[in-house]
């Protein structure tokens, strides 16, 4: 293993359309930044040791690269904006690649999924000067992986988006995940996750989270986009409802909030519209925030929902 350190100058990048062979753009580019992947870390205390601060990793997200070169009359990356504006399937895969100063081998390559255009600029124009026309591209991406030379890439990045959080029903035991057609993949990942634990009426660990649904939001494929948000959280009201069992008296679902490697069991007790809630916004509303509360089994690490043992 070489402890020669990379140079920041000799580097090439590789832009390309799904199903073409050939370079989005031909220009090369003369600089490159803002490659960065971010993991937010959720904090939560459990209600047994309240001085004890347990971090969980939360939801990945990754920053935008900007790169930079000379304006030709090749319009390649203003063509792509436009293809984008008019709703076309151009998602585009970035290879910024790293090489030897001779130019001669690659280094390492970091590839970016799914890539959209962010922002473009054009040339800063200034006739008492005599500089290059420079434009820049600014890429969103929906995952990065690396590359080392002779390994094979990884398609976790290209095929897995970020993982966001889901409500699984569970059968009566807390055994076995059932009726999938219920169960429901949050819009938005919650801010944070806050438990505690009470022995007021038995042992109990209760989880309080927020969810926040939006009506503008990009509706599932094959799915109509909802213009009333009850419609939304309709299919979370489920799991607070409750139905008659086999036993004949009524109770609620059992419910797993699955959110990465996290997981918590038990039922929802209690569904409370937040500030901008139902009540006040019906129809065409932006978004309704949920409060959820449960219990979960002792032997289950804590989570958002929970259960007496």
């Amino acid at each position: 293993m070489s402890a020669e350190p990379f140079t920041a100058f000799a580097f090439a990048i590789e832009l390309r359309l799904p199903g073409s062979d050939r370079p989005l753009c031909e220009a090369a580019f003369s600089a490159c930044e803002g490659l960065e992947l971010r993991r937010e870390i959720l904090r939560f205390r459990e209600g047994t040791d309240p001085t004890s601060v347990h971090l969980r990793p939360g939801a990945e997200s990754f920053g935008n690269v900007i790169l930079h070169r000379g304006m030709t009359s090749g319009f390649d990356l203003w063509d792509w904006w436009e293809r984008v504006r008019r709703g076309e399937a151009t998602r585009a895969t970035c290879d910024i690649v790293v090489l030897t100063p001779d130019l001669a081998q690659e280094r390492v390559r970091f590839r970016l999924y799914n890539c959209l255009p962010a922002k473009l600029t054009g040339p800063a124009l200034d006739a008492a000067g005599n500089d290059i026309a420079i434009e820049s591209l600014e890429l969103a991406c929906e995952g990065i992986d690396i590359v080392r030379p002779g390994d094979k890439p990884s398609a976790v990045a290209a095929t897995e988006p970020v993982a966001k959080a889901q409500l699984r029903e569970l059968d009566a035991s807390f055994e076995r995940e059932i009726n999938k057609a219920r169960w429901v993949t949050v819009q938005i990942n919650p801010h944070d996750l806050r438990t505690s634990y009470s022995h007021e009426l038995g042992p109990t660990t209760r989880l309080d989270l927020q969810l926040t649904f939006d009506v503008d939001a990009p509706a599932p494929r094959g799915r109509r986009a909802p213009d009333d948000v009850r419609r939304l959280t309709e299919r979370v009201a489920y799991f607070a409802t409750p139905r008659v069992g086999r036993g004949g008296a009524p109770a609620r679902p059992a419910v797993r909030l699955a959110w990465g490697t996290f997981q918590f069991d038990g039922h929802v007790e209690a569904l409370a519209p937040g500030e901008d809630g139902l009540a006040k916004r019906p129809v065409g509303a932006r978004q309704a925030q949920l409060d959820r509360e449960g219990e979960r089994r002792e032997r289950l690490g804590a989570h958002s929902i929970s259960r007496r043992s």
